[in-house]
């Protein structure tokens, strides 16, 4: 019942967040030292993701990871997918040698819900079973916003631990292909960007990746906090922009890298 969370188990997004800003910079970072630093935070922050009981901060790190590695060829360097996954190892012990102080938390339940469950989803495939039966009754504009407790009920939940779920049941196909249409028009302004530029960019976007993949399976992009570092993340890339070719011959003064 901290502030701002309903379980423990929400830092998970922080900590994804924090790994994901950790492999952005450590992708032009040269000096050791530095690179030791990211490696220890790193490490906590999987620690304690793992001692929380989470599980999506590896899901949201690996999304972010497998993009990097697909689209920013900084992020190929063996220094960042190798220390990732050595973080990811030192964390998981520290994370397995430290008390749960209750019993939805800690290591153990994070192997015990993956290898032993008899529901490894945790619920989700019944509430996006639930979610898209909704779907389907009103697939064009959606109910509006706070109607699952309504039309797709489980339990006290309010989002459907899918971010694709979340806004087809709000606002329909209209709203997700309005959605899809300003990602990619972003996407296609950042990247080019990202690709050459340095941990001032590389490092939000990244954070960014981690954020979305984990909302996949969890309402990184629903709760407020998350969101918000997601939009401050956005909102650094996109500082950076380039000038667009038709403000260039209209003689709009460029944009510069500096901030």
């Amino acid at each position: 019942a901290w502030p701002a969370v309903t379980h423990i188990r929400h830092f998970g997004y922080y900590a994804t967040a924090i790994i994901a800003l950790c492999i952005g910079v450590a992708a032009t970072e040269q000096r050791r030292r530095a690179l030791a630093l990211l490696l220890v935070f790193s490490t906590g922050g999987f620690a304690f993701a793992l001692w929380t009981g989470s599980r999506g901060t590896i899901v949201g790190v690996a999304g972010a990871l497998l993009a990097g590695l697909i689209f920013i060829p900084a992020v190929r360097r063996t220094v960042v997918w190798a220390g990732t996954a050595l973080s990811l190892a030192l964390g998981a012990l520290i994370a397995s040698l430290l008390p749960a102080h209750g019993p939805l938390m800690g290591f153990g339940r994070t192997i015990a819900q993956t290898v032993d469950s008899g529901d490894v989803s945790t619920g989700r495939t019944q509430i996006w079973l639930n979610a898209l039966g909704a779907i389907e009754k009103r697939p064009v504009f959606g109910y509006g916003e706070a109607q699952m407790a309504t039309v797709a009920p489980f339990g006290t939940l309010g989002q459907t631990h899918d971010v694709i779920l979340q806004i087809l049941l709000a606002w329909g196909v209209v709203g997700l292909a309005c959605v899809a249409v300003l990602a990619l028009w972003y996407l296609a302004r950042s990247l080019p960007v990202v690709r050459g530029g340095g941990p001032d960019t590389i490092a939000p976007l990244m954070a960014m990746l981690a954020l979305a993949s984990l909302s996949v399976i969890d309402g990184s992009l629903y709760h407020v906090l998350p969101v918000s570092i997601f939009a401050a993340c956005a909102g650094m890339v996109a500082s950076r922009w380039l000038p667009r070719p038709d403000a260039v011959r209209r003689g709009e003064p460029r944009q510069t890298t500096r901030s």
